[in-house]
């Protein structure tokens, strides 16, 4: 036998225990079945009325609706096709006196949620939405979410919506635009008579906001206004949304502007190049192809209208661009004449006038003073070669005049190919044989022919050299005067484009969550 014995299992412990959990769990039950029952009363309540009438008290006085709008986030903005989509949660609040209940009577239930389906709801639209997907943009085909019914009849339909709608956007100062997009919410089918708009005072932004990469939202107004359309009488009540927002132009200036400024200053460097190299025409036709290319390049995010100021920038570039080639061109033409003359007005001009604005004067004015034409002799040995060749027989004499202007010889810009009387206005002077101090000569008996043409030839050579000076000398005054009026258009083409968008001189804020603002009502009639 074993010294202890095995006592009986408790019994009567066990029965306890689970008549304790029964006693425990079915008023649970029963409790839940009764709230369950509380709310098949009520909805049989709530749906046996007819709830999809315009609940209206008084027909003298419209239904209020109270309308919400807070935005959330603006997804894009469209120049092009001149549309706005953004991210919002609406909220609207109304009283239908239909859906009253006591809660003492329905287990304490004070608050119902049903599909917008089953009752009514206010028909408030957008007025100008552009969404292809949602044509109505509003009502129970745009909000998917149940309406909440207190016990005192005051309902409330919060959805989360995106609009996709028209909006006017001006591209003229693109890209340092600001734009005004507003929405328009209304009802379709119940005018002021029968249903009237009242706009919820919101803060914004609030904690939920984000913000776009490209637009920054400064401000955001709310107004009322009411309308009257050709297909009906009555006037309707609208709650107008004003988005205020600036394009970030930042991105913009690094990837746009900048890069088109460094492209178009390449043609100073055209006239800064010496001629000599022969590679200035290809510089300023290369900088004009990749001007071109880079244009082509930002044709997908400049607006294709209104010639915005970053397309005027991108032309008058373009033009400042062929204007220096054509410079280029002549200079390149002056540079590289030697032998022909030139011009007595285009002497003034250049090498008189504009060599005092460029700081070339001196040069200039100390090349003739240096650079004398030939003695007396040699001219004389040219205007007798002159004479030979016409078969002027007659006896000559060559008078020296005694003034200081004959000894002095002929400067450069004299006339040594003239008649006798411009050469007597030089310092030799042609008389009769009748005259003093005369020396009389026979062109017969002459210097060789041979001496003449070697003379001859040292003079052409020198007046070609001065002559090859001349045009060096102005194709310089030309670079350097064009080199400056090019510097001066750049800058003035730069400021008097950009300097006229008002997002300059305006001090725009973003708006956030530390500095929010009260949206404002205002009626407009």
């Amino acid at each position: 036998m074993s010294r202890y014995k095995q006592k009986p299992f408790p019994v009567l412990s066990a029965l306890q225990l689970i008549g304790c959990i029964c006693c425990l769990t079915v008023p649970l039950c029963l409790a839940d079945n009764n709230e369950t029952q509380q709310h098949e009363r009520l909805y049989q309540k709530v749906f046996n009325t007819k709830t999809n009438f315009l609940p209206s008290k008084n027909h003298g006085k419209p239904l209020k609706v109270k309308f919400g709008f807070h935005l959330i986030n603006i997804v894009e903005v469209n120049a092009k096709m001149q549309f706005i989509t953004v991210y919002a949660w609406i909220i609207q609040k109304w009283n239908n006196h239909l859906l009253k209940w006591n809660p003492k009577e329905y287990n304490g239930i004070d608050k119902l949620s049903v599909k917008a389906e089953n009752i009514w709801v206010p028909d408030i639209l957008l007025y100008n939405n552009l969404d292809e997907q949602d044509r109505v943009g509003g009502g129970p085909s745009t909000y998917k979410t149940r309406v909440v019914i207190d016990s005192n009849g005051t309902n409330v339909w919060a959805s989360p919506v995106m609009f996709k709608s028209f909006c006017r956007i001006q591209v003229r100062y693109f890209p340092l635009d600001s734009q005004t997009c507003v929405l328009t919410f209304g009802s379709w089918t119940n005018s002021l008579r029968h249903l009237d708009l009242e706009a919820i005072d919101i803060e914004f932004p609030t904690k939920y906001f984000t913000k776009n990469g490209e637009w920054l939202v400064y401000n955001i107004s709310l107004y009322r206004t009411e309308d009257a359309f050709p297909c009906c009488d009555d006037r309707f009540a609208q709650l107008n949304f004003a988005i205020y927002i600036s394009r970030e132009a930042f991105d913009y200036l690094i990837n746009l502007i900048v890069p088109c400024c460094l492209i178009s200053s390449m043609i100073f460097l055209g006239f800064i190049l010496p001629p000599e190299s022969g590679e200035r025409i290809g510089l300023s036709i290369t900088v004009l192809l990749a001007m071109t290319v880079f244009q082509q390049l930002t044709f997908e995010i400049m607006p294709a209208y209104d010639f915005p100021i970053l397309g005027q920038y991108y032309f008058a570039i373009v033009l400042e661009i062929s204007a220096s080639l054509v410079v280029t061109t002549v200079i390149l033409n002056f540079y590289h004449r030697t032998d022909r003359k030139m011009p007595g007005w285009v002497k003034k001009l250049l090498l008189h006038w504009m060599s005092r604005l460029v700081f070339l004067h001196g040069e200039v004015k100390a090349k003739y003073s240096i650079n004398q034409w030939p003695p007396l002799n040699a001219i004389l040995q040219i205007h007798t070669k002159q004479l030979n060749d016409k078969k002027d027989q007659r006896p000559m004499t060559l008078h020296k005049r005694n003034d200081t202007a004959g000894s002095a010889g002929a400067g450069y810009g004299d006339n040594i190919y003239g008649n006798d009387q411009a050469l007597d206005n030089e310092g030799i002077e042609m008389r009769g044989p009748s005259h003093i101090n005369t020396y009389p000569f026979n062109i017969k008996d002459m210097d060789t022919r041979g001496n003449e043409r070697k003379e001859n030839r040292d003079l052409e050579d020198k007046e070609r050299k001065l002559r090859h000076w001349e045009w060096t000398l102005a194709a310089r005054i030309l670079d350097r005067c064009v080199l400056i009026v090019a510097i001066f258009l750049g800058i003035i083409t730069v400021t008097a484009v950009f300097l006229r968008a008002p997002a300059l001189w305006k001090d725009i804020k973003g708006l956030t969550v530390d500095n929010p603002i009260n949206i404002t009502r205002s009626f407009l009639p």
